[in-house]
C-alpha cells in the first residue's frame, strides 16, 4: 500500500467513526547527523522513520496523535475518537482548508537524496577552519523527507523535502572562537569550506578579548545574529501568538514597526522548500512587513476565519508558523556598512535570547564567539562579557542599512526559523555588561 493510500485510509476510517474534520500527514524521513570535535568526527548517526500525524475534530473538539505502528491504525483512531468525548470544545476552531488545490513541482534535490557519505564535507570545512584556528567542532545534518497529506477537505498532496546544514565553531589558542553556518536545500548550494574559512577567520579576529563597556553603540549584525532577531519576530507574527498576547505585534497591524528599509516575507524559497502547509494549502510568498509596515499576521484556516481574512498557508494546524523568513536585501555593500560606524560593534552570533516583556518587545541576548570593536570603519579589537539589552521594536526602527549580500542561516539553538538575512546596521543599540 502506498503512503497516499494509507493516509486516505486514515481519513476514511476516522470519518466512519464520526469525525467531522480529519488531516492525516505521513512523513517518511531519512536523516543523517555527523558531530565533530577537536577536528575529528566523533558521532555519526542515521535515522529512518515513518510516522502518520493525525489531526481529528469532532465538531469543535480537537485531538491529535502520532501513529508509528501502522498495524494499529484502526485501534489508534478508535482511541482518539473516545478522547473527543472528554475534550473541551475549542470555540475558536473554524475547520480546515477545503481543496483540491494545484501545487508547484516538488523541489527536492536528487543529489542530496542519493548522498550517502558526508564525512568529506565535514573534513573540508574543518581543514579550512584550521588555516586560522587551532581546532574546530560542530555538527552536520542531512535531511530527506517524503511527505503525504490527505484530508477530509478533499486534499491529496505529496512532497519531497531535502536540506543540508553545517554549524561549525573554530577555536583559537587565545580565548577566542568564531561560528559560521552553511545551509542549503541543494548540494550545489552547500558551501562547507566557506563556512569553515569564515569561522577560522572570526576566531583569529576575536583573540585576546577585553571586557566591553556599557553604553549605546552602533551595531553591525551578521546574518547569523540578525537571523536570530528575524526568527523570534516571525514567531511573534503568528496570529495564534498575537491572540495569546505573546507578541510585540499585538494591535500593530497596519502600523509602522520597523525602518522603511525593512521588508520581511515568509517564503517557500528557503531552506525548507515545502509545497504545502500542514492543512495541504499551497505555500506562497507572504509579505509580513513591507517598507517597515506590518501588513499581515501568519494564518491557518481557523485564525484566518477569526480575523475575517484568508489563510496565509502557514499551518501549523493549531499554531501558524513561518516556513522561511526572508529579509529583503538592501543597497549597501557589507564593507560600506562598516564605514558608517565611527564607534561601535560587529556582533557575529548570539544565544540565550530572553524577553522580559513580549508584548512590549523588551529583550536581552548574549553575544557569543567573535564580538568585535569597530572604530572609524575598521575592526580594532575583540570584546567579551557584554549583553544586548534593548527593545526589539526599537531595534527594528533603528535600522539604517541592509547589505546586498545575503546568507541562508539556520541554527537549532537560536535561529529556529530558517532565514535569508543580510548584514544589518542599527544605530544606538543598548549594551550592558555581565556581572564581574
Amino acid at each position: 500500500m502506498t503512503m497516499i493510500e494509507l493516509t486516505n485510509q486514515v481519513v476514511e476510517k476516522a470519518l466512519d467513526l464520526g469525525a467531522t474534520d480529519v488531516i492525516a500527514r505521513s512523513v517518511s524521513s531519512k536523516d543523517q547527523q555527523l558531530r565533530f570535535s577537536n577536528n575529528e568526527i566523533d558521532i555519526a548517526k542515521t535515522w529512518n522513520e515513518s510516522v502518520i500525524h493525525v489531526f481529528l475534530a469532532q465538531k469543535k473538539r480537537i485531538v491529535v496523535t502520532e501513529i508509528r505502528n501502522f498495524n494499529k491504525i484502526d485501534e489508534s483512531l478508535e482511541t482518539l475518537m473516545k478522547l473527543t468525548k472528554v475534550t473541551k470544545e475549542n470555540l475558536e476552531y473554524a475547520g480546515i482548508a477545503q481543496g483540491p488545490f494545484q501545487y508547484t513541482e516538488v523541489k527536492s534535490d536528487p543529489h542530496l537524496k542519493n548522498l550517502v557519505d558526508v564525512s568529506d564535507l565535514v573534513t573540508a570545512a574543518v581543514n579550512k577552519a584550521l588555516e586560522k584556528a587551532a581546532s574546530a567542532a560542530g555538527i552536520l545534518f542531512l535531511t530527506n523527507k517524503d511527505a503525504v497529506t490527505s484530508t477530509s477537505g478533499g486534499i491529496e498532496a505529496e512532497d519531497e523535502i531535502t536540506s543540508i546544514e553545517l554549524s561549525i565553531r573554530a577555536f583559537s589558542q587565545k580565548e577566542a572562537s568564531g561560528h559560521s553556518v552553511s545551509c542549503s536545500p541543494t548540494l550545489k548550494g552547500f558551501e562547507p569550506e566557506k563556512a569553515g574559512e569564515e569561522a577560522g577567520e572570526l576566531s583569529k579576529l576575536a583573540e585576546n578579548p577585553v571586557r566591553g563597556d556599557e553604553g549605546v553603540f552602533d551595531i553591525v549584525f551578521s546574518p547569523l545574529f540578525f537571523g536570530s532577531i528575524l526568527s523570534y519576530s516571525m514567531e511573534m507574527a503568528s496570529a495564534f501568538m498575537v491572540s495569546a498576547g505573546r507578541s510585540m505585534y499585538v494591535g500593530n497591524l497596519g502600523q509602522k514597526v520597523a525602518a522603511e528599509s525593512v521588508t520581511v516575507t515568509d517564503t517557500p524559497s528557503g531552506l525548507i522548500q515545502a509545497c504545502f502547509d500542514e492543512e495541504g494549502v499551497p505555500t506562497k510568498e507572504t509579505p509580513v512587513i513591507e517598507n517597515g509596515v506590518l501588513t499581515t499576521y501568519l494564518h491557518n484556516t481557523s485564525t484566518a476565519a477569526q480575523a475575517q481574512t484568508e489563510t496565509t498557508a502557514n499551518a501549523g494546524i493549531i499554531v501558524p508558523r513561518a516556513l522561511n523568513a526572508h529579509l529583503k536585501p538592501g543597497t549597501y555593500a557589507k564593507d560600506e556598512l562598516f564605514q558608517e560606524v565611527k564607534d561601535g560593534l560587529y556582533l557575529t552570533n548570539t544565544w540565550y535570547t530572553r524577553f522580559q516583556n513580549m508584548q512590549a518587545g523588551d529583550f536581552s541576548t548574549i553575544p557569543r564567539d567573535a564580538i568585535l570593536k569597530i572604530e572609524n570603519g575598521e575592526i580594532v579589537g575583540s570584546l567579551k562579557d557584554i549583553r544586548v539589552s534593548d527593545n526589539m521594536l526599537d531595534l527594528y526602527q533603528s535600522i539604517e542599512g541592509v547589505s546586498k549580500e545575503q546568507e541562508l542561516v539556520h541554527w537549532w539553538i537560536e535561529v529556529e526559523t530558517p532565514c535569508t538575512a543580510s548584514h544589518v546596521l542599527a544605530r544606538e543599540v543598548r549594551i550592558t555588561c555581565s556581572a564581574k
